[in-house]
């Protein structure tokens, strides 16, 4: 152990050295001027470093970035002469990383385009494999891009083209980017080798935590985002294209940077001798994607990927990523409407059996505790697909006529209602599955695949499904009266490979990478018809799709099964969408009704992270409706659910627990542990120093004194949780 710190001190210190000490590539100082990159080429070693970043690249394409920490430099990406290229493909199963780069005519060129101006560096390289019998000799040139841009000081952009330069055409199975062995000893040698918290974006199954995940020495976890057939026939997949893995001291994400979903992977694995391994590895091989042979002359480009490097948890690569994809014309929303922060209740509380009398029965209820949004949720309608009222009795026996009704009903006694849907389901009893099986998404053999509910898929790029949903929204919203739409299913996710040869796809792999059309239109025509109304969507406990987030207003924590998951998820939410962007809480559930699919009530896990406050109960005793109109009045009257949610601690690694809001010139506190002794003290970061502020606990509504900016520290014993107001005093 003693020799591997020794041999890891070494190599920070030559690190260190050599941005002292190398030579710098001419620039004049007008391309410098706003954006500084420097280059500097070091006894076969590059090393490019702006303000904040820095890289240092191997002759092997080697790769080691580091983030500026003061005057020092931080790092846990692990030092090894045999470590593999950051960037190779793989050929029969077999890693081709016998890799020489020529570092000595690397050009550096300046940038300009939609992700603004900055500078790239090209790198060629030739990666080869000798004749070994069974195997003829292989020769690949490499050509790596390497860009730093002026609008995001923390992150590396890169891009591989491959050109087949041998005599025989070859079939790559996948191209690996950014490839990392990482060691948080590197930055605290107390700690384990492989102890990191970690965010993974894939979406797999059901309640799978994502938002917070610590790693372990023997983690295997693919982390594929295109789609994968269970064991059960049933589709699954999608997800957030970005890895994070972090310590207290810095952390390393990688992301897609392309502008759709890729048919990619992000493993994140423990190694041999219990490091972590991560990477981007993209599966041009797989029949989704018909990649032919590349030919003797051929070039194939990888995916564009980034590495951001930051402080604290989460927030601020997710923040990044989604400026990146805003940046490329996908247009996540950052506001929500002013319908859409207001409070509701759904009829999911009565489950799939509920009747229109049980729910004028609740509306009154709803009246006392202050809220006048009621959505009707599943089991409204006979099949998927169809979307006729069902006519059960108690519900909607005189059809469409009796559906209308009901909104009038809901709307005559002063609530407004949204309505549940999954655009793209069809049941394979439907109508329209007998009628219009062209629609659907098809296999290569033929057959239709199935979602997590046993569904079929309309083919989200194909004209006529587009045209059917779009028919859909005019008849829910303007037809029956809706107010908003609530979306829901954990397929909207992803949309498997089209095969359907009627819907002459250049790719079968088309329908998974525009699966977000549909949703367009189904928002488009919403928002046609009633400007501003809240369209919802819940990936039903799954991380969301990025690519969708421009066609929906309001976000939820997607189905959490723990009151962590849920303020871990409001927070990723808020840094993909906005600080003050609308985002459910997971629903509030009284105890007594809780059966452990979702979440028992918690209005301070609601109100301390910003959230907006929803439930779906279905029967409050007295003193369950006092408290109920307690919170909701709260809420209501704080209104931190469209405050500014500020990044000001670590999910993590900070304890306790904490979130800061924002909101007209007063600061939101919350503060989360099972038990808080006074002996702890608390830091109430982001207060002025030379200010004097006064110090509430708006949840019991009690004064706790003055604090002063220039000591902010709180000595307070709390059980799960203590909410703060903290309002600046003029003195």
């Amino acid at each position: 152990m003693k020799s591997t710190l020794h041999k890891i001190s070494v190599f920070l210190s030559v690190f260190l050295f050599c941005i002292i000490s190398g030579k710098t590539v001419s620039a004049s100082n007008s391309e410098t001027a706003a954006f500084n990159l420097t280059v500097k080429n070091i006894q076969n070693e590059l090393l490019l470093q702006n303000r904040n970043i820095s890289l240092r690249i191997s002759d092997k394409l080697q790769l080691f970035p580091a983030l500026k920490d003061s005057n020092r430099w931080l790092s846990f990406v692990a030092y090894s002469e045999t470590s593999p290229p950051a960037f190779y493909i793989t050929l029969d199963g077999e890693k081709i990383t016998e890799i020489k780069a020529d570092l000595d005519n690397y050009k550096k060129v300046p940038l300009q385009d939609e992700l603004g101006r900055g500078w790239s560096v090209i790198i060629n390289a030739e990666a080869q494999r000798k004749n070994t019998g069974a195997k003829s000799h292989l020769s690949i040139k490499m050509q790596l891009y390497l860009s730093f841009y002026e609008d995001f000081p923390f992150s590396v952009f890169s891009q591989v083209k491959y050109t087949n330069q041998g005599r025989q055409p070859i079939r790559i199975e996948a191209m690996v980017s950014n490839r990392f062995v990482i060691d948080r000893r590197l930055v605290d040698s107390t700690a384990a080798s492989w102890d990191f918290a970690s965010y993974q974006g894939v979406s797999l199954h059901w309640g799978r935590d994502y938002s917070l995940i610590r790693t372990l020495p023997d983690m295997k976890r693919k982390n594929f985002l295109g789609t994968t057939v269970m064991e059960n026939g049933q589709t699954t997949g999608g997800g957030t294209p970005l890895i994070d893995l972090w310590t207290p001291q810095l952390g390393l994400a990688l992301a897609s940077a392309e502008n759709k979903p890729q048919w990619i992977s992000m493993p994140v694995n423990g190694t041999k001798d219990n490091r972590i391994e991560m990477a981007v590895v993209e599966h041009v091989g797989d029949k989704a994607v018909q990649l032919a042979p590349l030919k003797p002359g051929q070039s194939i480009r990888g995916i564009r990927t980034v590495m951001i490097l930051h402080k604290l948890d989460y927030y601020a690569p997710l923040n990044t990523f989604a400026h990146i994809l805003r940046q490329q014309g996908i247009k996540i929303q950052k506001i929500s409407p002013p319908q859409a922060y207001l409070p509701y209740w759904k009829t999911w509380g009565l489950g799939m059996h509920f009747t229109k009398k049980q729910i004028y029965k609740e509306l009154d209820v709803l009246k006392r505790i202050g809220i006048y949004w009621a959505n009707l949720d599943d089991g409204w309608f006979t099949r998927y697909g169809d979307w006729e009222p069902n006519t059960e009795p108690g519900k909607f026996p005189g059809g469409e006529t009796d559906m209308i009704a009901f909104v009038d009903s809901i709307h005559n006694k002063g609530f407004k209602t949204s309505l549940w849907w999954y655009p793209q389901g069809v049941s394979p009893q439907s109508k329209l599955a007998e009628q219009h099986p062209d629609w659907l998404v098809q296999n290569a053999d033929g057959s239709f695949p199935k979602d997590t509910r046993g569904l079929y898929y309309l083919c989200p790029t194909y004209a006529p499904c587009i045209r059917f949903v779009e028919g859909m929204t005019e008849k829910i919203l303007k037809k029956w009266g809706f107010d908003g739409l609530y979306l829901d299913t954990d397929a909207q996710n992803a949309t498997p490979p089209c095969f359907n040869k009627a819907h002459h796809h250049h790719f079968p792999v088309e329908s998974f990478q525009n699966q977000s059309q549909l949703y367009k239109a189904v928002y488009k025509k919403a928002q046609s018809l009633k400007p501003g109304c809240p369209i919802e969507l819940c990936a039903c406990a799954r991380p969301h799709d990025p690519y969708k987030m421009p066609y929906y207003n309001v976000s939820t924590t997607s189905d959490p099964t723990t009151i962590e998951q849920v303020r871990r998820r409001v927070k990723v939410e808020k840094a993909l969408h906005g600080p003050a962007y609308c985002v459910g809480d997971g629903y509030q559930i009284p105890m007594n009704e809780w059966d452990g699919y979702s979440v028992p009530e918690s209005f301070e896990s609601a109100l301390g992270t910003g959230a907006l406050v929803t439930t779906f109960f279905k029967d409050l005793n007295h003193r369950q409706e006092e408290k109920w109109a307690t919170w909701v009045e709260k809420y209501k009257r704080l209104h931190l659910s469209d405050g500014e949610y500020l990044n000001l601690y670590d999910i993590a690694w900070d304890k306790p627990e904490a979130h800061v809001i924002k909101k007209d010139n007063k600061l939101y506190y919350a503060f989360y542990a099972d038990y808080w002794s006074r002996q702890k003290p608390i830091i109430l970061r982001g207060l002025q120093r030379n200010k004097t502020y006064k110090v509430r606990d708006y949840a019991n509504d009690r004064n706790l004194g003055e604090i002063h900016g220039n000591n902010p520290v709180l000595k307070i014993a709390f059980k799960e949780s203590l909410l703060l107001e903290v309002i600046p005093l003029d003195k």
